[in-house]
């Protein structure tokens, strides 16, 4: 098996993050558009096959823009994306995590989400572009806590 690189983004990488949610039918109109969020990418053999994006509010954060390439599903690489995403929320303080998800409600229930009502949205979760803007009424709003680093 080939080795999986594990980096943050960089600008240039941008277009290539754009493209991988565009052709997966995830939000992707506000990447590099003076945002906030910071992006995880798994790479291989120099190519994008998946990519993590955090959105953090102080001590809040929206999980979104997950996405690893269909032929590389079932490697352990959104695995790896995500405990990756998590280290780096808690290095950041963030205490609970937020997602919405139209189609991977239950992959996140086995992470330890939870569904819960959209009205509970902290305002600065429901001020985002993902919230207001690109994910539908009809989308599963999710949150999980997160225990203090170790």
């Amino acid at each position: 098996m080939k080795k999986t690189i594990y980096r943050f983004e960089t600008e240039e990488d941008e277009p290539f993050i754009q493209s991988l949610l565009e052709k997966n039918n995830l939000p992707y109109q506000d990447i590099g558009i003076g945002n906030r969020f910071d992006f995880i990418l798994a790479e291989r053999d120099g190519t994008l096959v998946g990519v993590v994006g955090l959105e953090v509010f102080d001590e809040v954060a929206l999980l979104r823009s997950f996405c690893v390439e269909e032929k590389y599903r079932n490697e352990k690489i959104g695995t790896s994306l995500y405990q990756k995403m998590l280290a780096h929320a808690r290095s950041k303080g963030v205490d609970e995590l937020y997602l919405l998800t139209t189609s991977a409600e239950r992959y996140f229930l086995r992470l330890g989400f939870e569904i819960v009502d959209r009205k509970t949205a902290p305002d600065s979760i429901r001020t985002s572009s993902e919230f207001q803007d690109f994910c539908p009424g009809s989308a599963a709003f999710m949150k999980r806590s997160l225990p203090p680093s170790p």
